[in-house]
């Protein structure tokens, strides 16, 4: 009989010392989800956000210029006067939400140099809408932008 207490004893504190262990297993398990969750928000927050920003700007400048060398190439067309006037619009917009994030000081830099550039290209831009045409070492630099 005092075997059978024994084992008895034995087997309850096993399955005690079990559950223990399996619950603290469980807590660390969802901490370290917890912070995993956490970093990946930071992660799409600080980062993500920014990168998909970019690459709408990026996109809509692409857009610009496929239209602009319709017009050096093609001539004046009124369609792609109001598309560039579109994506102009359109990027002012991107630029201005790009700016509402947590920039960096190099992604400020970067973006104050952009907006001086697209100003000048912009500005360009209109130039060849009116008829004006660059020829040499101005049309190579505007093509380089």
């Amino acid at each position: 009989m005092l075997k059978n207490i024994k084992v008895i004893r034995s087997i309850i504190l096993m399955v005690i010392l079990s559950t223990i262990m399996s619950l603290s297993i469980a807590v660390v398990g969802y901490s370290n989800m917890r912070s995993i969750n956490n970093n990946s928000s930071l992660m799409y927050e600080d980062a993500l956000i920014k990168i998909i920003k970019t690459e709408d700007i990026r996109e809509t400048f692409s857009g610009i210029r496929m239209n602009v060398n319709r017009l050096t190439i093609g001539g004046f067309n009124e369609d792609d006067v109001k598309n560039i006037d579109n994506y102009n619009s359109t990027i002012n917009k991107k630029i201005s939400d790009y700016e509402n994030l947590n920039l960096s000081r190099i992604e400020k830099n970067n973006l104050s140099e952009f907006k001086k550039e697209y100003v000048s290209y912009y500005a360009q831009i209109k130039k060849f809408e009116s008829g004006e045409m660059l020829y040499g070492i101005d049309l190579e630099k505007f093509n380089q932008f």
